[in-house]
């Protein structure tokens, strides 16, 4: 049972300082991170559509917690590539 609940502390602290990790990216303007709604917000599409987008690699995009974050970086350019 020891073993079973270190490994959990393992799996927690990589979590940790994955957050830790992506929370120092997002200081800056420039860089960060979208979730899913911002991301349908902003290209004005649905569910589908983005999860479309996802399975042909349209858009870069990683998950952590359950949860997609695409970088904002990517999108600006496929932003200004839509104007």
């Amino acid at each position: 049972m020891e073993a079973e609940q270190f490994g959990e502390g393992v799996a927690l602290q990589k979590l940790i300082d994955a957050i830790k990790a992506m929370t120092e990216k997002m200081q800056s303007e420039d860089k960060g991170f979208y979730d899913s709604a911002d991301i349908k917000m902003l290209l004005n599409i649905s569910d589908k559509t983005l999860y479309r987008y996802r399975k042909s690699g349209q858009l870069h995009f990683f998950v952590l917690g359950g949860k997609y974050y695409y970088p904002k970086t990517f999108l600006k350019k496929v932003l200004r590539k839509r104007r």
